[in-house]
């Protein structure tokens, strides 16, 4: 599963939905992981004074109100880097959320299909093994920004 994300993300979702996004630090060519990688981006973050965006901490009933020990969000806050969900970084941006991501969702919907089909002329099985991946992780972006469509997201979404 997590082969899948990585590859919609970076072939897919990175290229032709945050088309736009700012890369300004490269890729993770170190190899860190884990721990590692926090300390690494959480260093990275204290000396460029920029502020982090995760999801860690946010759990089907929203964000917890004292992030998790041993996350990101907590070591950020520990060390007086700001840190964000990706609702809050837009809300803080002072972006209009809402327009923002149902734009991100319709580029999704017109673009993935198109993404899909190339996969499926390479490869069957993986054309549709990241179909079906692609499915749940729409439902999982929609979730991320608007809960309130999803009251019960353990009805559909695996721990």
């Amino acid at each position: 599963m997590e082969d899948h994300f990585v590859r919609v993300f970076v072939w897919f979702v990175k290229d032709y939905l945050l088309y736009r996004w700012d890369w300004k630090y490269g890729t993770n060519s170190t190899g860190l992981k884990s721990n590692a990688a926090d300390a690494a981006v959480l260093e990275l973050a204290k000396t460029t004074g920029t502020a982090l965006i995760t999801k860690e901490d946010f759990t089907p009933k929203g964000l917890r109100p004292k992030p998790k020990r041993g996350s990101l969000r907590k070591k950020a806050t520990d060390a007086g880097v700001p840190v964000y969900h990706p609702r809050e970084w837009l809300v803080h941006r002072r972006a209009l959320v809402e327009a923002e991501f149902e734009r991100f969702l319709e580029r999704w919907d017109c673009l993935v299909p198109l993404y899909i089909t190339a996969q499926r002329a390479r490869d069957v099985a993986i054309g549709d093994s990241v179909a079906k991946f692609a499915e749940r992780l729409r439902q999982r972006y929609e979730w991320l920004m608007f809960p309130e469509r999803y009251p019960d997201p353990e009805s559909w979404m695996p721990g």
